[in-house]
C-alpha cells in the first residue's frame, strides 16, 4: 500500500508527540514521587494528618502543592488531548459555494431498524431538489453528534464520518453540499445516524440557498454570546498576564486572580465553542471543536476552586483543595474512558454535572464558614449566587430542551464581577506595595515617594522619627507575638495622635517615622506631648508590657541648606540619643523598665 509523503510526516510527527508525552509523564512521576505520610503530633495535645509530598531534594510540599500538581496534571493532559485531536482528526473537506438568502424544504423521514448503528437506528430523510435562484446554491443541515450520508439519485455525494480510536462522534456539523442546475428533479436522500442515544430524537432542518446566508444568521442569533464569550476570553488573558506580571515582579505572592484568569478564559472558550457558529468557522475540524469545547468543561471547576482555596481561610479551607483533587480524579478517568473506548467525555457529561453540582454546596459552605476576611466573604457569597443561578438554569435548559444555552445574564454578571475583582486587585496590590502589612501604616518605600514627589519644594515640614524602647527585652520575656502586639498598639497610638492630616510610616522593625506638613517648632511639640499622654494613658490602664518610645525630630526651616535625606539623618541621630538617655535612667536590675 503506498502512504503518502503527507501522510509519512504527520504521522512521524504523531509519534514523536506521543514519545514526548511519556517522557514528560515519566519525568513529572520521577519529579514529584508521590508518597503520602501519616504525622502526628502532640503539641497542644492535638494530631494532624499531614499529606505531603517529597521530592528527589527532600523538599516537603503540603495539601495545597499537592493539589496544584495534580490539577496542572489534569490540565495538561486534556490540553495535550485537545492538541493532538486538533492536529491529527479532522474530517472530510468540501467546497461549497455563496448566494444570498436561502429557502426551507419538506422532507419525508423514515426510521431504518439497522443492528450494525451505534444505537440500532438510523434516520432517512427525501425530498426532491425543486428549482434554484441561480446555479449557486447549497444543501445546508445540521447534525448533532451524527454520522451522515447523501446520495442525489442513489449517487453518494457526501459522506460525514469520524475516526474511530479516540471517539464515535463527529461532534455536531453543518453539511454544505454544493448544487447545480443539474441536480433539479433529482431526489435527494439523507441518511442520518445518530452515535448517542440522548440525540436519537434531535429535529433535522433542511435548507437550500448559500453558506453565506446560513453564515449571517448564524452569526446573528449567536451574536450575543460570541460577545460575551470573547470578553471572557480577553478578560482571562488580561487577568493571567497581568497575575502573573505582579507575581515575577514580586508584588504579589498570591495566585487568586491567576485563577480566576484561567477559570475566565475556559468559560470563554466553552461559551464560543458551543456555539452553532463555530462548527462554520471550523467546518473541517468539529471533533476536535467538540473536544475543545468537552475538555473546557471538564477541567473548568479545578481553577474555579484553586481561587476559592487562595481566598479562604480556617479550618475548612482543606475543602477547595479537597474537591480540586477528586475534580482531577473525576475528569482524568473520564479521559480514560474515552482515550481507551469505553466511554465518550460527551456520555460522561453527568459526571461533570454531578460534581459541579457538588463544588457549589462544597463552596458554599466554604464561604460561609471558612472565609475569616468579611469583604473576602461578601465577594465569594455574590461571586457563588451568580454561579448557582447559572447552573440552576443551564442545567434546567439543558436536560428540558436537550440543548446548551448561553446563559446571558449570568455571563454579564460573572463578567462584571471578574472585572470588579481585576481593578479590586489591582488597586490592593499597588496599595499593598506601599502598606505596611502587620500595622497598616504606610512603608518606607511610600515614605520616600511621598517626601521626594508629594511635597511642593520650599514647604516647611518636620521630620519625626520614633523607636520602641526595649522591645527585644519584650520578645525575650513575652515572646515574639507579644511583641509584635506591641508593635500594632504603637502604630493605633500614632495613627490616633497624628491623624489623617499627617503622613505616618512604619521605617522598619520598631521604628517609624512621621511627615508633619506646614510645621512649625510648637506643632511639633504639640504632637510629641499628645504622643507621650497617649502612652501613658495605656500605661496607666494597667497594660503589659507597657509602651515607652524615643523619639528625634528637625525642622526644614532651621537647616534650609540641607536636602530632606539628611533631615531623616539628623532626625534619626536625635532619636538615638534620647534612646540612650531613656537607657541610661533605667535598670534593669530594678525591674522598673516595664
Amino acid at each position: 500500500m503506498k502512504i503518502s509523503l503527507n501522510d509519512y510526516i504527520l504521522h512521524q510527527i504523531e509519534g514523536d508527540i506521543i514519545t514526548l508525552i511519556e517522557l514528560l509523564c515519566i519525568e513529572c512521576l520521577e519529579l514529584f514521587n508521590l508518597k503520602l505520610r501519616y504525622k502526628s503530633s502532640i503539641i497542644n495535645k492535638k494530631s494532624d494528618f499531614v499529606w505531603g509530598v517529597y521530592v528527589k531534594k527532600k523538599l516537603q510540599f503540603d495539601l495545597k502543592s499537592i493539589t496544584v500538581a495534580v490539577c496542572f496534571v489534569t490540565a495538561f493532559l486534556f490540553v495535550a488531548f485537545s492538541v493532538y485531536m486538533a492536529a491529527f482528526k479532522d474530517n472530510t473537506v468540501h467546497s461549497d459555494r455563496s448566494i444570498a438568502s436561502y429557502k426551507t424544504v419538506n422532507y419525508t423521514e423514515h426510521e431504518i431498524k439497522d443492528s450494525s448503528a451505534p444505537i440500532g437506528m438510523r434516520k432517512e430523510y427525501r425530498f426532491a431538489i425543486g428549482d434554484m435562484d441561480n446555479g449557486e446554491d447549497c444543501l445546508i443541515f445540521y447534525v448533532v453528534h451524527s454520522l451522515a450520508e447523501v446520495r442525489f439519485d442513489g449517487n453518494l455525494v457526501y459522506s460525514l464520518t469520524v475516526d474511530n480510536t479516540l471517539g464515535k462522534s463527529p461532534s455536531s456539523n453543518w453539511v454544505v453540499i454544493p448544487l447545480y442546475n443539474s441536480d433539479i428533479g433529482k431526489t435527494a436522500t439523507v441518511t442520518v445516524t445518530p452515535v448517542y442515544e440522548s440525540v436519537r430524537d434531535r429535529e433535522v432542518v433542511f435548507n437550500i440557498g448559500s453558506r453565506y446566508a446560513v453564515f449571517m444568521q448564524r452569526l446573528k442569533t449567536d451574536l450575543p454570546q460570541i460577545i460575551l464569550s470573547s470578553l471572557c476570553i480577553i478578560m482571562g488573558i488580561l487577568l493571567i498576564v497581568v497575575q502573573l506580571g505582579f507575581i515575577i515582579n514580586k508584588r504579589t505572592s498570591s495566585f487568586d486572580m491567576l485563577y480566576l484568569g484561567i477559570f475566565s478564559l475556559l468559560v470563554g472558550i466553552w461559551r464560543i465553542t458551543d456555539t452553532r457558529f463555530s462548527p462554520i468557522m471550523f467546518e473541517n475540524y468539529t471533533a476536535s471543536l467538540g473536544y475543545i469545547t468537552l475538555a473546557a468543561l471538564f477541567i473548568m471547576p479545578i481553577p474555579l476552586l484553586l481561587f476559592f482555596d487562595e481566598r479562604n481561610t480556617g479550618k475548612l479551607c482543606v475543602l477547595p483543595r479537597v474537591a480540586a483533587i477528586v475534580n482531577s480524579v473525576a475528569a482524568l478517568v473520564c479521559l480514560i474512558c474515552q482515550v481507551t473506548g469505553i466511554e465518550d467525555l460527551r456520555e460522561t457529561l453527568n459526571v461533570s454535572h454531578i460534581m459541579l453540582v457538588a463544588d457549589m454546596a462544597l463552596l458554599i459552605v466554604a464561604a460561609l464558614f471558612a472565609a475569616r476576611n468579611e469583604a473576602k466573604r461578601r465577594d465569594t457569597m455574590v461571586f457563588i449566587s451568580l454561579l448557582v443561578f447559572g447552573c440552576v438554569f443551564d442545567f434546567a435548559y439543558y436536560y428540558i430542551k436537550d440543548t446548551s444555552s448561553g446563559i446571558i445574564f449570568t455571563t454579564v454578571a460573572f463578567l462584571i464581577y471578574t472585572f470588579y475583582m481585576f481593578v479590586k486587585n489591582i488597586l490592593n496590590i499597588n496599595k499593598k506595595a506601599y502598606v505596611d502589612v502587620k500595622t497598616k501604616l504606610f512603608n518606607r518605600a511610600r515614605f520616600d515617594d511621598y517626601i521626594n514627589n508629594k511635597i511642593p519644594e520650599g514647604e516647611p515640614i518636620g521630620v519625626m522619627m520614633l523607636d520602641l524602647n526595649s522591645l527585644k527585652h519584650i520578645n525575650d520575656t513575652y515572646g515574639h507575638k507579644v511583641g509584635d502586639r506591641v508593635i500594632v498598639k504603637f502604630s493605633e497610638l500614632l495613627r490616633k495622635t497624628f491623624g489623617k492630616g499627617e503622613f505616618v510610616c512604619r521605617w522598619g522593625g520598631d521604628e517609624f517615622a512621621v511627615i508633619v506638613r506646614n510645621a512649625d517648632r510648637e506643632k511639633l511639640e504639640g504632637y510629641y506631648g499628645a504622643l507621650h499622654k497617649a502612652t501613658e494613658d495605656y500605661n496607666g490602664s494597667g497594660a503589659t508590657p507597657k509602651i515607652y518610645f524615643a523619639c528625634g525630630y528637625v525642622l526644614s526651616a532651621e537647616y534650609p541648606e540641607v536636602s530632606r535625606s539628611e533631615l531623616l539623618t539628623k532626625a534619626d541621630a536625635r532619636m538615638y540619643s534620647d534612646k540612650q538617655a531613656w537607657y541610661d535612667k533605667r535598670s534593669y536590675a530594678n525591674g522598673n523598665v516595664f
